[in-house]
């Protein structure tokens, strides 16, 4: 006879979740007097919520999504994060190589946004 243990059911918490609306776009103001609701989660690495808007991550998230956001101080190349840039936010895919960083879109009627040395950035 075959047995699976239940899982245990994690306790839900509430985290803050923002109306920023992260772009998926072309971008959008960051403020620190942004709303925010309370968001309930089980998720327990999670730091703060984001809704998403703008059709730029398609078909990977899209228009509304509410994403679970762990605050980080680096992002991992090829990975897709919540990056604040020269104070817009923007809900994109981090690529770095030997030539360039930059923010990508998965959709592609978006161009990247190629970084620069002076831009302000951060995750």
């Amino acid at each position: 006879m075959l047995i699976k243990k239940i899982p245990e059911k994690k306790e839900k918490r509430i985290i803050k979740l923002f109306d920023l609306k992260a772009s998926a776009g072309p971008g959008n103001v960051l403020s620190e007097d942004e709303s925010y609701e309370d968001y309930e989660t089980e998720n327990e690495d999670a730091d703060f919520a984001v809704k998403i808007k703008g059709d730029s991550m398609e078909s990977y998230l899209k228009d509304g999504d509410i994403v679970l956001v762990k605050k980080k101080t680096i992002i991992e190349n090829n990975k897709i994060g919540i990056i604040g840039l020269n104070g817009e936010v923007f809900c994109k895919k981090y690529v770095e190589t030997r030539r360039d960083k930059r923010l990508v879109s998965i959709n592609r009627n978006y161009d990247s946004i190629i970084l620069n040395e002076s831009d302000n950035i951060f995750f």
